[in-house]
């Protein structure tokens, strides 16, 4: 072997020592970005429907997880909504106060106290009243919840719920709407997917009926191109294919409008700026909310042939290899969730892109509603197939787990919410959107 000077061995070190991190580095930023447009991917916006226009009887809530949410999904239907003589109302659900990075620039400290966090929502809802002020929206008429920033969708399955669903009950029985926009079930960050269910539980114990819309903020990175383009379109993301999508087409002047009301939100934009631009383009996109299916009557064997299925129609399709880890990973990518219930049981089949793996964990979430729209009984299950399932009853095989749950846990209930998760090393692969099924009984 050729003797190498002191210079030459610590070049070789380095070399050596950086280049494999900096290899895996590598390629993990290619992964993590093909993932993000594989998710972005959208159809052609000659597919979706023109929303329906506003009327001066309308009454309209906006929903919004976080304080701006509500200016990117929808300043430009609430600019023709208040043209029209509509009355708007804004219902924020957190603070944002969970956003560290932004918070530590914002106050100026490298470790946040509560104090800073609070100060930081503070100035979030601050940004919000000016951003609706801007469109036209009173301070009265916006009402900010304070619940957990990042923790709704621990609360939604919590039995320390602390009133929340009710709190939101009884907004919307005092605004009486006649539309709700909410975020989309399906979106990627766990508060927006969960707040939709939080409106619906909250409208099942309302006498007020009113149109159930929802609002996409994030997937992926959709929207594409990112960054200010204000003659490009929001188009429907790719996997959405069995959501109806409505379009919004806004004239130069709303999105002017709607351009000035997110200057507003200086503290997101420092360093969310591109990201929100993406949203000032020249409509906006809104999808018509799922109707809640009623599961049928059937009795079904646990791991029996697949026949006991037939004829059963999905009370969910899941978007499917629209990522590259769900692709690496296809047993953990949900397909689609079918449903039926017995006398004494509540059966469930999930489909997946591929074999059930026996280190992921498959999570089932249950939470079960009376005819007043009451809770009255959770059920959260977890398997590890390789671990075995610890005396659930489920049983898989290929590409299918089935999962059947004792009606006994929910006594009275008339309305059930479902939710599946697949993880592995903890970490989150896929989710379902949280499905409100009726039952029979």
């Amino acid at each position: 072997m050729p003797k190498l000077n002191r210079r030459a061995l610590v070049r070789r070190t380095l070399i050596y020592g950086m280049g494999l991190p900096a290899a895996f580095l590598i390629a993990a930023t290619c992964v993590y970005y093909g993932e993000l447009h594989m998710s972005a991917g959208a159809r052609p916006a000659s597919e979706t429907a023109d929303l329906p226009p506003f009327a001066a009887t309308d009454r309209i809530l906006i929903v919004a997880p976080h304080p701006d949410d509500e200016a990117l999904g929808c300043s430009g239907l609430i600019l023709r909504a208040k043209k029209a003589g509509a009355d708007l109302f804004v219902a924020v659900l957190t603070d944002g106060e969970a956003f560290e990075s932004s918070v530590v620039i914002e106050e100026k400290t490298l470790l946040p106290s509560d104090r800073d966090r609070a100060e930081y929502g503070q100035k979030r809802q601050s940004e919000t009243l000016a951003g609706m002020r801007m469109l036209g929206i009173p301070s009265q008429n916006v009402r900010f919840f304070g619940w957990p920033d990042r923790g709704l969708a621990e609360k939604w399955m919590s039995r320390d719920e602390s009133g929340m669903t009710e709190e939101l009950r009884q907004l919307i029985d005092g605004v009486r709407p006649t539309q709700v926009y909410v975020t989309h079930p399906l979106d990627d960050h766990a508060d927006h997917s969960v707040a939709a269910a939080f409106v619906q539980a909250a409208l099942l114990g309302s006498d007020v009926h009113p149109k159930l819309r929802t609002y996409l903020i994030h997937r992926g990175d959709w929207p594409l191109p990112q960054g200010l383009s204000v003659d490009s379109s929001l188009d429907t993301p790719e996997g959405f294919t069995d959501y109806d999508s409505l379009r919004l087409s806004l004239g130069k002047d709303e999105v002017e409008k709607k351009k000035l009301a997110l200057a507003e939100y200086g503290s997101q934009r420092r360093l969310l700026g591109r990201f929100m631009e993406s949203f000032i383009r020249r409509n906006e996109l809104f999808f018509d909310a799922e109707k809640s299916p009623l599961l049928p009557k059937r009795d079904i064997g646990l791991g029996e042939p697949a026949a006991d299925w037939t004829g059963l129609e999905p009370i969910a399709i899941d978007p499917s290899a629209d990522s590259l880890v769900r692709q690496m990973n296809s047993g953990l990518d949900i397909e689609r969730i079918l449903a039926a219930e017995s006398d004494d049981w509540i059966h469930f089949r999930i489909d997946f892109g591929g074999r059930i793996m026996r280190s992921g964990e498959y999570r089932l979430g249950l939470r079960a509603f009376d005819e007043g729209g009451e809770t009255v009984g959770r059920y959260q299950g977890s398997v590890v197939p390789g671990r075995g399932h610890h005396g659930q009853f489920v049983h898989w095989s290929g590409n299918t787990l089935e999962w059947t749950v004792p009606r006994s846990l929910f006594p009275g209930s008339r309305t059930l919410a479902v939710q599946i998760e697949t993880k592995v090393l903890g970490l989150s692969m896929d989710r379902s959107a949280i499905v409100f099924c009726r039952l029979d009984q």
